[in-house]
């Protein structure tokens, strides 16, 4: 009966060791997809910014009719300028100005906290009340893409070109700004499986959310030029919620990211609209 305990504990462990064993070559090969995939997404967006100063700058009548054939309405030349600055700024901040910000954080990081002082998360009462869940952060993945592909669709019944430049603008104030306020003051992170990446996830780099700012500002784009019926945009604010609840639920950031996220959503909308006096 001894003999088939000790048997029984042996087995038991390998298994427990080969369950770490998978979990944690999974774990690498995700890490691996994430290293190629930004090497890929930074290629990409290169390629397009290359072909777009190339275009423009020659007026080569290939350019301005694409621009015609994804747009409706009536495009003057002015909005395509304003398509081609915006999209120079978008690259610029979310290809440049991010990256570098992201890697200082990472070496910054590196150099402050060690053995002597350790990074120690920060409480959070939202993270009090809301259980963590491991499969959140894929929910929360889902809920966001929801959110995009279902303003996509609308917006291929209804293309406007205001609503793509003013899209790509705000996309390149908020990187902007997010990049400046995370290196102002490092959070410790407030997860601990999270990971080191250039463009799709990191520890540090929490004040302030992307996932809300981007996902309300596209929503309330989207509402000021009618892309979708009001019946449909009230669901999406509802899916966005959950993506909130979610975010909160995965602990990928603390409950003033996300509040500090649509504060500044909201003023940048108001202040590019004109809405915000600053005289």
């Amino acid at each position: 009966m001894i003999f088939e305990n000790k048997k029984q504990k042996e087995k038991r462990e390998k298994v427990s060791y080969d369950k770490i064993d998978i979990s944690f070559c999974i774990h690498q090969k995700m890490e691996d997809l994430k290293s190629i995939w930004s090497k890929l997404y930074f290629l990409f967006f290169t390629l397009i910014f290359l072909l777009s100063i190339y275009f423009f700058y020659f007026q080569h009548p290939f350019y301005d009719a694409f621009i015609r054939s994804i747009f409706q309405g009536d495009i003057k030349k002015e909005h395509i300028r304003l398509l081609f600055y915006s999209f120079i700024a978008f690259y610029v901040s979310y290809m440049i100005v991010y990256p570098y910000c992201k890697i200082r954080v990472y070496h910054i990081v590196n150099k402050v906290y060690d053995e002597s002082y350790p990074e120690r998360k920060l409480y959070d009462t939202l993270h009090a009340i809301i259980p963590y869940h491991e499969y959140s952060k894929y929910l929360r993945e889902i809920f966001l893409a929801l959110i995009v592909i279902g303003v996509f669709i609308y917006f291929m019944y209804n293309r406007k070109i205001e609503f793509a430049y003013s899209l790509l603008f705000l996309y390149s104030a908020i990187i902007v700004l997010r990049s400046c306020i995370f290196n102002l003051t490092l959070l410790p992170k407030s997860n601990d499986e999270c990971s080191h990446n250039t463009f799709f996830s990191s520890c540090n780099d929490l004040l302030f959310s992307g996932h809300t700012s981007k996902m309300l500002m596209l929503l309330l784009l989207a509402d000021y030029y009618n892309i979708m019926p009001n019946s449909m945009s009230n669901v999406f604010y509802a899916i966005f919620v959950g993506m909130i609840f979610f975010i909160l639920s995965s602990r990928d950031h603390y409950t003033i990211d996300i509040l500090f996220a649509i504060f500044i959503v909201f003023f940048l909308f108001y202040l590019y609209y004109g809405k915000i006096d600053l005289r």
